[in-house]
């Protein structure tokens, strides 16, 4: 087929020209130069037919007439498009006359996608995307541009992300493969994996991430960086149970991260596989990483284990960003650098969990070959030691942060502050406000906070340093719910932990810690409605007040009344009865640690009681306690006895 040189450098009008200029300068096109143009498409001769198109791409930029610009779209036929984006493949072709084709063909589809509204996008254009894609290899880069961004366009409309996805995993590999010249080709793909139908995009996962994840490790170079930069954004981005259920594609993805960190690589693959191996744990069981079937072995023999130079990677990740942290608030970078530090502190909480809750070994319920990790006894001691050392500075860039967000910080000059001398105002540094939600909505905040929680109820070694941050625990508690984000699960847990010292106590009760619990612990006892959760927090909150006061030895008269004002018989099984029980404990709690004379005083409180716990062991003993309730009749049974020795 013969062509003229200036149609081969014919071009898309961009975005810009069009959308933001719709009453264009140059004017409109004469009548009959457009019949002309429909007079060629609707030739069949394809020499006509590509003299139109020709004519056609000159004409779009011109035409403000939206009737008229459909009916040219619709005097395109599809076929013809298609047979001008596979002219690259075609051996009757030149290279040269080829390239015109493809690129002639590009130019008209990108211009109708950048013109048409996206609710106009039809069939016939969306159905070019395979087409679009296959014309990618072999083309000029751009033609590659051209091409990808005309599929993020398709990619942003809910229908055309359907297409795309309904395209076999094959073909769009091909915009894997172009990744390692134009990054733009994974943005296709996120944005398609994000529009798309839930059922769509999940059928799509099951079989796209499988396929990408075994050609992982035999990527080279900046390809290699992209896709995993791109793994990291879609398994962010996509919700947890659109995720395939199958855990092939995860373990082979863990053996390849785990490989590439433990060899020589960038930061910039470091920072995605730590992204990429947190989502996973949001997924799926934490053993695939932890204590896989067939542990991936080092590249040398006296080298160590991957998974333990992955966790130590981690924690230094962690460390070595602490310095400069606070520095970089304001910087745009910070949204990265939280995102990956937040990563690093789940896979941090994901191990402890992991390690918490895996059955001991000689546990008989448990298989007995089994063990809760593939790290050695000898390893876990020195990843001990790295963790003490990490949640050691994140508990002083915490102290940092919210001095700098709420309490002022050392040298700022007070009478410089706006607000300052007016109650409620906080001492805020202005360079703070940069993050999203500031303080409270920080990723690294909420990840951290959550990891330290697990920490600290299971180790020693941090719970008075802890315990001198109690206004920052507390501070979560009441301001959180303010910016959206509860804190109180966490916080509980905690301090479950720091509140076993005496210092941790001193603390909590010098920062008005009791008013704040039990506060919180009144709202959700009187709720006739409380959900599930609300009620395991309410029976939490009520244990670690019962262990505030049973290991200080000492109860105010205040804490007596609210205590005792509050117990009560409000449900008949399940978690309402536990939170019963665990509310009558508070209350002896603090009956019997009350001075003395106080008690005598208080002999109306003391009756009450005792009369709650009579009648809770008479109503679990004449229905019949449920078995899952044994624990909740030993506790009731436990405060009627300490009472009746009263």
């Amino acid at each position: 087929m013969a062509t003229t040189t200036g149609e081969s450098s014919i071009s898309p009008p961009s975005a810009l020209d069009i959308k933001e200029n719709p009453e264009n300068s140059n004017p409109p096109p004469p009548p009959e130069t457009v019949q002309q143009c429909l007079t060629l498409l609707s030739r069949r001769d394809d020499t006509s037919r590509f003299v139109g198109l020709a004519l056609l791409s000159s004409l779009l930029s011109h035409i403000t007439d939206r009737t008229l610009l459909l009916q040219c779209w619709a005097a395109l036929p599809p076929t013809f498009l298609d047979r001008l984006l596979r002219a690259g493949k075609s051996a009757k072709k030149t290279p040269e006359e080829a390239r015109d084709m493809v690129e002639l063909a590009v130019g008209v589809i990108g211009a109708f996608a950048t013109v048409m509204n996206t609710n106009e996008y039809d069939d016939a254009l969306l159905g070019r995307a395979l087409g679009l894609i296959k014309a990618l290899e072999g083309s000029a880069a751009v033609t590659k541009a051209s091409i990808l961004k005309t599929l993020l366009a398709f990619a942003g409309v809910g229908r055309g992300a359907d297409v795309l996805l309904g395209i076999e995993t094959g073909e769009l590999m091909k915009l894997v493969d172009t990744a390692a010249e134009m990054e733009m080709a994974t943005q296709v793909l996120v944005h398609a994996f994000v529009n798309a139908d839930q059922e769509v995009a999940g059928a799509a996962l099951a079989r796209f991430l499988p396929e990408l994840c075994g050609r992982i490790k035999g990527m080279q170079g900046e390809l290699q960086g992209r896709v995993l930069k791109f793994l990291a954004e879609l398994l962010t981005r996509m919700p947890s149970e659109q995720l395939p259920d199958d855990t092939a594609w995860v373990s082979t993805l863990y053996d390849t991260l785990l490989s590439l960190l433990s060899a020589r690589h960038t930061s910039a693959i470091r920072h995605s596989g730590i992204v990429i191996a947190a989502a996973l744990l949001h997924r799926y069981p934490p053993a695939l990483l932890f204590n896989p079937a067939t542990p991936t072995a080092p590249a040398n023999p006296d080298a160590k284990l991957p998974l333990h130079h992955f966790i130590q990677l981690t924690l230094i990740t962690l460390r070595a960003s602490f310095p400069s942290l606070l520095e970089s608030l304001n910087t745009p970078t910070y949204a990265a650098t939280s995102q990956t530090l937040a990563a690093a502190y789940d896979i941090t909480a994901a191990l402890l969990n992991h390690l918490i809750t895996a059955p001991d070994d000689d546990d008989d319920d448990s298989a007995a070959t089994t063990t809760s990790t593939a790290l050695s006894p000898t390893t876990l001691l020195q990843l001990r030691t790295d963790l003490s050392e990490t949640f050691s500075l994140t508990l002083e860039h915490l102290r940092d942060r919210w001095d700098a967000a709420f309490a002022g910080a050392s040298g700022l000059e007070l009478d410089l502050e706006p607000g300052h001398g007016e109650p409620g105002v906080p001492l805020t540094l202005t360079w703070d406000h940069a993050t999203p939600g500031g303080l409270l909505r920080d990723p690294i905040i909420m990840a951290s906070v959550r990891a330290l929680a697990l920490w600290l109820r299971e180790d020693e070694s941090l719970r008075v340093e802890a315990g001198g941050l109690m206004d920052f625990w507390l501070g979560l508690w009441a301001r959180g719910a303010e910016a959206g984000v509860d804190y109180r699960v966490w916080v509980v847990a905690a301090l479950e932990g720091v509140l076993e010292e005496e210092h941790g106590r001193a603390e909590f009760g010098r920062c008005g810690g009791w008013a704040v619990v039990f506060g919180d612990l009144k709202r959700i006892y009187n709720a006739p409605g409380a959900e599930e959760d609300e009620l395991r927090l309410g029976i939490a909150e009520a244990r670690l007040l019962a262990e505030v006061v049973a290991l200080g030895g000492e109860a105010g008269e205040g804490m007596v009344r609210d205590a005792v004002g509050l117990a009560g018989i409000r449900g008949a099984r399940g978690l309402r009865l536990e939170l019963d029980a665990e509310v009558l404990r508070l209350a002896s709690a603090c009956v019997v640690n009350v001075h003395r004379g106080v008690r005598k005083r208080l002999a109306g409180e003391v009756a009450k009681v005792k009369e709650v716990a009579r009648r809770l062991v008479l109503d679990l003993y004449e229905r019949g306690a449920a078995e899952e309730e044994s624990e909740v009749v030993g506790l009731v049974a436990e405060v009627a006895a300490e009472m009746e020795g009263l």
